[in-house]
């Protein structure tokens, strides 16, 4: 495998560790509605920007999936560092 591929395997790994988590947080802001009324508004205006990134990685828009390289490109700075 070279670099290239790393890259976006660990790109694609990255997109799948962040929709998880987001996934995860957006039920959790589902079950809870006893914010203020802008902290309701605010959460929803974000969950509303995350949703077209609730795709797997190779559907995402090259802009988007660049997000994800930035870690990516981190993790194997620090491996090549070791």
């Amino acid at each position: 495998m070279d670099k290239k591929e790393l890259l976006e395997k660990l790109s694609e790994l990255e997109h799948e560790q962040w929709r998880h988590w987001a996934l995860k947080l957006s039920s959790e802001f589902g079950k809870i509605r006893t914010y203020p009324q802008d902290a309701t508004r605010i959460v929803d205006e974000i969950l509303q920007r995350w949703q077209p990134n609730f795709v797997d990685y190779q559907n995402l828009p090259e802009k988007t999936k660049e997000f994800d390289r930035e870690w990516a490109r981190r993790v194997i700075k620090l491996i090549e560092s070791l």
